[in-house]
């Protein structure tokens, strides 16, 4: 059916583009099973997560950015 179609399509894009298996665990930092889960317990788990993880990072100050300029006169 269409989901088999497309887990077939998105496996062949990331061998094809990136050279690894879309299903090994290692390219991904969290994985849930929202089936199992729900989808709103899954998207708390996401959320709570990538909160305590960029608060983990240290803060850095912007980058000051210089007038816009055109790339040719």
């Amino acid at each position: 059916g269409r989901i088999r179609q497309s887990d077939a399509n998105r496996r062949r894009y990331i061998r094809d583009h990136f050279d690894r298996e879309w299903l090994d665990p290692t390219l991904y930092h969290i994985c849930v099973d929202v089936g199992r889960l729900g989808m709103e317990t899954g998207a708390e788990i996401i959320a709570d997560t990538a909160t305590r993880y960029f608060s983990s990072l240290p803060t850095r100050r912007p980058r000051a950015h210089g007038p816009n300029l055109p790339c040719s006169p």
